[in-house]
Parts: C-alpha cells; sequence; structure tokens
C-alpha cells in the first residue's frame, strides 16, 4: 500500500460483511429514519404546507377531474410545496388518495381535482411532481424505516434464527427512532399520513418477542425483549 494511508474500501478489511449484518442495517436504517423525521417534521411546520387530513376525507361535490396512474409503482416521494403552488395559482382543491409509501396499480386514481378544471393539459403536470420507483424508500417515508426494523427483529426471533442478541441490539435502535417521535408529537400525524406502520407485523412483532422472551439464555436478556413489547405496542399503534 506505500506509505500513505487510506480508508479501507467496502471490500477491504471485511467492512462490507460488517455492514450486511443485520445489526449493522438496522443502525443505517435507524440513521435514515432519524434524518426522514427531522425533514418530514421541518417540512410540515412551514406555513405552506399542506394539510393532513386523516381519511376518509370527504371533499364538497364530485371533482373536476380525476388524475390516474399511467402505470403501477411505489410512491416514493412527492414535490408538496409544487403541489400547494400549483394548486393556488389555479385556484384548485388538490386531493392526494394515497400517501408516500403506498404501491399504487395502473389506472388507479392518484389526485382529485377541485374547483376549476385546468383542462386535460395538468394531468401530465401533476403527475411529474409524483416520484414512483418499484419500492418503498425511508427519504419521505420515516414510517417504512419502523417497518423494516420491525421485520429484522422478527426474524431474529424466529424458530429457525432465534437471536435474541440481534433482537436486542434492533430493539435499541428502535427505541431510539420512536424516543424521536415522542418528543414531536406532531409526528404521528405525519406518520400516519405516510401510511403509518400499524400494521408492519400485523401483532407479529409482540408474539415473536413474547417466544424470545422465553427462550433468552440471559435473565438480562429476556427482561429487554419484554421490556421491548412495549416498544412493539407503540411502533404498532403509530
Amino acid at each position: 500500500r506505500g506509505s500513505h494511508s487510506r480508508r479501507p474500501t467496502d471490500y477491504e478489511d471485511g467492512v462490507l460483511v460488517d455492514r450486511l449484518r443485520p445489526v449493522a442495517v438496522a443502525a443505517l436504517v435507524a440513521a435514515a429514519g432519524r434524518k426522514a423525521l427531522r425533514e418530514v417534521l421541518e417540512e410540515a411546520a412551514r406555513p405552506d404546507a399542506p394539510a393532513v387530513v386523516p381519511a376518509p376525507y370527504s371533499p364538497p361535490g364530485e371533482p373536476v377531474r380525476v388524475v390516474r396512474m399511467v402505470r403501477g409503482g411505489a410512491i416514493q416521494a412527492i414535490h408538496f410545496r409544487g403541489l400547494g403552488r400549483w394548486a393556488h395559482d389555479n385556484e384548485s382543491l388538490v386531493v392526494l388518495r394515497h400517501p408516500v409509501g403506498d404501491f399504487v396499480s395502473g389506472g388507479a386514481v392518484l389526485i382529485e381535482l377541485y374547483g376549476g378544471d385546468p383542462g386535460p393539459e395538468a394531468e401530465d403536470r401533476l403527475r411529474s411532481m409524483i416520484a414512483l420507483g418499484e419500492e418503498r424508500t425511508i427519504e419521505q417515508d420515516p414510517a417504512f424505516a419502523i417497518r423494516i426494523m420491525v421485520d429484522i427483529a422478527i426474524r431474529a426471533l424466529s424458530p429457525a434464527v432465534n437471536d435474541p442478541t440481534t433482537a436486542v441490539q434492533v430493539l435499541n435502535h428502535l427505541e431510539d427512532l420512536l424516543r424521536l417521535v415522542g418528543q414531536h408529537p406532531d409526528l404521528s400525524a405525519v406518520l400516519l399520513a405516510t401510511g403509518g406502520v400499524g400494521d408492519a407485523g400485523d401483532g407479529r412483532l409482540s408474539e415473536a418477542l413474547r417466544e424470545g422472551s422465553m427462550q433468552a439464555g440471559s435473565s438480562r436478556g429476556r427482561n429487554r425483549l419484554r421490556s421491548g413489547l412495549v416498544v412493539a405496542e407503540i411502533a404498532l399503534s403509530l
């Protein structure tokens, strides 16, 4: 390597292997989730931020135009400010029927417009403000970070893996992320707007934690997994 030191690449000195460990993945996901939560909170606090209305929402009258999906895909990001400016300039009410994180099939309703009809040429403009992809991402979808960590913990506590140590460490990262939500109550509404995490495990995480607490070899591990049930209930209630 010569006299000059350099940082190891992802493929040297076991760095790649380390980053593929479940706990390392959970740490990266938690960091991305915290970043996304802060950015979403800042965006939601802007005076021109769109209103978050819990479903079902019943706008007045019938929509003057319905914008449908051309192709199916997962909603990865929404240009909320752009949609807000467009609605203001066109004196329209723009209603998004799907939050970030939803997979929407081709032909399904994406946007409903109320007010004056801007014509069919507006449809492509509105679609361009919504980024689609093959799968969800964390950038505008902080609830997805929680879902990923829930899945890692469930997998670690499955009978085939039976790794309560990994589950305990993942719970630490999950709890740290949920603490940020607790510090900012407004984030609960934002998480609901992004689809929430209520169906992240359909109770599987709670059940896995109960089983894991009984199988854990140490009293410390059992106690941590039992306390993790509280974390799980919080995560699954958002």
